[in-house]
């Protein structure tokens, strides 16, 4: 294992982030739910199915696949952060749902046996996961049955999401990086590219490969209620900066949004890439 692949990614596996994620749980579902419903039909899920859902996070996503796959079927969510997990174990205890089982793992080295799954699942997961994306997406070609399919969702575009895009280039102008390098690679926009993510999934060895927009609408509270959902998450960069220069860009941050905000609260438009491939 290299020295890059045992170092932790300490915000992402904290409990405090793990807390947040649980917290807006509903809200994410919510904006999430026409996308991830494609994600599932695109899996081609049926009852008795095994599925793997990649980069699981809080598990959302693994409990809607378990209720498709029904009680003979099963569910393996993995994650690199155990907090996470925990979550989405105790959401499925909550739900009475007995065919989920959580463990950690790292993408790019799954510890499971080859042509194992029917299905490969990934919400937001793969443009995290920098330069170990293409070895993670060999391992799953690994680890899928022949002719079953892997469906992943990652974002789109900046422009066509705002809510991501604006702050980040705030933020890089700040810590002083070109927020056109998809905005401090591994990031929400590293595979916005749809040649990008087609070829991506094509070198690892799948075929019939198509990436589809699905467009969103995201919703919360406020400009502050967003703030203090990414606060953990971005602490890290924003840390980079003096006490007068974090206040000054969180200043401009809620200046630059609050042109989404109104009687709802802040809701912009997004978008995000569906990418299917059959093994």
């Amino acid at each position: 294992m290299s020295q890059e692949q045992n170092q932790p990614i300490p915000r992402w596996q904290s409990p405090e982030v793990a807390h947040d994620f649980r917290q807006e749980a509903e809200q994410r579902q919510q904006s999430m739910e026409e996308a991830t419903r494609h994600m599932l039909l695109s899996a081609g899920l049926k009852p008795g199915d095994r599925v793997l859902d990649i980069a699981a996070g809080t598990g959302e996503q693994s409990l809607l696949a378990a209720r498709l796959v029904g009680p003979t079927g099963w569910v393996l969510s993995t994650d690199i952060s155990a907090d996470m997990l925990q979550v989405a174990a105790s959401r499925a205890q909550q739900e009475k749902l007995t065919n989920i089982s959580t463990q950690v793992m790292d993408a790019a080295q799954l510890d499971l046996d080859d042509k194992t799954f029917d299905a490969v699942i990934c919400r937001n997961g793969l443009m995290m996961l920098g330069p170990r994306f293409q070895q993670a997406l060999s391992e799953i070609h690994r680890v899928l049955k022949p002719s079953r399919k892997l469906a992943a969702l990652v974002w789109s575009v900046p422009e066509r999401n705002p809510l991501h895009a604006l702050p980040l280039a705030l933020l890089a102008k700040y810590i002083g990086v070109d927020p056109s390098n998809a905005c401090f690679s591994p990031g929400p926009f590293s595979l916005a590219d749809k040649r990008r993510f087609e070829q991506a999934l094509a070198d690892a060895g799948f075929r019939d490969v198509a990436i589809q927009a699905i467009p969103l609408q995201l919703h919360f509270a406020s400009v502050e209620a967003y703030l203090e959902s990414r606060r953990l998450l971005t602490a890290s960069m924003i840390g980079q900066l003096s006490e007068s220069d974090q206040q000054q860009l969180t200043q401009e941050i809620r200046e630059v949004l609050s042109q989404f905000e109104g009687p709802q609260g802040l809701v912009t438009s997004a978008e995000t890439l569906l990418g299917v491939g059959t093994r």
